[in-house]
This record gives structure tokens, C-alpha cells and sequence, in this order.
């Protein structure tokens, strides 16, 4: 089984036709609505790989809108904890850059960093890149990797970039709520009276689409290599495999054969 986690529906609404081998569920932004998103789909499915995958900022130059990010590790720097750390499993990665070889979209490798709030500037974003050499920066990827860790499941974090190093993005912020929620109608309104921020907020939404586009064939593809790969078909990717420091629990079935969420429900 493949979950696919995201923080808005925006960024899995182009996740399609996976069957019953994968789901594709929104949680919520940052890390409390991340946390008890994972907590309820490893509820309902203990045996899995973990896919964090959405829109992120650009932390070094000559990302492009839409450029998609395998990242091999994802950091946490909070500001009165200690940074850690989450690895990428490197077998994901590998069926990962086959997949993307398969779409059209232009992509890269290289880390990404979760913090507390959405980078808006280019200077906090070049801080970002320049200080701990991340290429991509959101609010839910690592929290995703730790809980995988702490299971001993398979992680990989896939990040399409929304708003380059280079630009000034909105500060949305103030409009995400307690439970991890964009509060769409009141950003707008607030947006709507202010025309400074038109041009702005008027990138996020053109972007968003081609960064959902590129998310969902990525998802796609990969869902359909990694089945078509031998581990899959021999389970043994769950069994007897040490993902993230543990070898994970006996499946006691077949992978992948389970009633699944429809993609973009955002419910368990």
C-alpha cells in the first residue's frame, strides 16, 4: 500500500485511478494537522510507504514554478528544538526518478526543510538555501518522515515548487487555522481590497494548477512502476526490509488488496 499525504486537496486533485494499491489523503497544514493525518491512515493501513508530496517554496536559484524535487532527505529546524533529520529510503528514489523520466515535467534532486510558518520572501528563502543547502522548503514533509521512522515504513517526500527563491509570495500565515486549514474566502477577501498583493496572488493560483498537474503524474507513474517492480510483486519491500533504522512488521497479507480513500477525500 502507498499513502500519499499532501496538506491541500489542490495539490492531490490530479491523483487519478490509482485502483486499490495506493491512496491519496489531504491532511492539513503543518505539523499537528500532519501528525494526526498519518496517526489516522496508519490506523487504517499499519503496512505502508509513506509519500509526502505537495507545493513548496524555492530556497536556491533557477527553480521554476512546477519543478518537481525528489528530495534524498528533509530537515526540522523549530526554534526552540533541536534540528533533526529523515532519510529518504533510497529504493523509493530509485523507482521515483524512473517514474519522473516518464512525464514531461523538469525536475531535480536535492533536500528539503519543514518549518513552522510559509517562507514569503526571497531573502528568507535565500537564508534557507544558502545556510543549510536545501532546494525546497514547506510545512508537513518531515513530520510525514518522522512518523514513518518511528514505524519502520518507507518514506519519500516529492515537492513541486509554487513560488521560486527569486519572488515575493502572499503571506497566507494569518489564514491558516488551528487545524492545519487555508481559509480560502477570508484570504481573498482580505487580498481582494489590497491590489499590491493582485499580481501575487494571482501567480499562486495559475502555478498551483501546473504544480498540481506535475504532482499527479508524477504520483501516478510511480504508483504503476513501483507495482510493476519485484519487491512489490514479492512483498518483500515491507518484510525483511530495514527502511528507516527497523526492520518493519510482518504484513500477515497481501500488499495493496485493502478498501482505499478516493483520492483528494481528505477523510479516513
Amino acid at each position: 500500500m502507498i499513502v500519499f499525504l499532501s496538506a491541500m486537496p489542490q495539490e492531490i486533485a490530479r491523483i487519478r485511478g490509482l485502483g486499490t494499491d495506493a491512496l491519496a489523503l489531504a491532511t492539513g497544514m503543518g505539523r499537528w494537522a500532519t501528525e494526526v493525518g498519518v496517526a489516522k491512515a496508519l490506523a487504517a493501513h499499519p503496512h505502508c510507504a509513506l509519500v509526502s508530496l505537495g507545493f513548496s517554496g524555492g530556497t536556491q536559484p533557477g527553480l521554476r514554478p512546477g519543478e518537481l524535487v525528489l528530495c534524498r532527505r528533509v530537515h526540522w529546524h523549530g526554534e526552540k528544538e533541536e534540528p533533526r533529520s529523515v532519510v529518504c529510503h533510497p529504493a523509493l528514489l530509485e523507482v521515483a526518478r524512473r517514474a519522473i523520466e516518464a512525464t514531461s515535467f523538469p525536475w531535480r534532486e536535492g533536500e528539503g526543510l519543514t518549518q513552522n510558518c510559509v517562507a514569503t520572501s526571497p531573502k528568507e528563502k535565500e537564508a534557507l538555501g544558502r545556510g543549510l543547502g536545501v532546494q525546497v522548503v514547506d510545512m508537513e514533509s518531515f513530520w510525514v518522515g518522522w512518523a514513518a521512522q518511528e514505524k519502520g515504513l518507507p518514506f519519500l517526500s516529492v515537492r513541486a515548487v509554487l513560488d521560486p527563491q527569486e519572488e515575493f509570495v502572499p503571506d497566507l500565515n494569518p489564514f491558516i487555522n488551528a487545524d492545519g486549514r487555508l481559509l480560502a474566502g477570508k484570504a481573498i477577501r482580505y487580498f481582494v481590497l489590497r491590489p499590491q498583493h493582485w499580481h501575487g496572488f494571482l501567480c499562486l493560483g495559475l502555478r498551483s494548477r501546473r504544480a498540481s498537474r506535475a504532482l499527479g503524474a508524477w504520483a501516478i507513474a510511480f504508483t504503476r512502476e513501483l507495482i510493476r517492480s519485484s519487491a512489490y510483486q514479492e512483498e518483500s519491500h515491507f518484510t525483511g526490509v530495514d527502511w528507516a533504522g527497523g526492520a518493519a512488521p510482518p504484513l500477515g497479507g497481501r500488499v495493496g488488496r485493502e478498501n482505499v480513500f478516493k483520492a483528494g477525500q481528505g477523510d479516513i
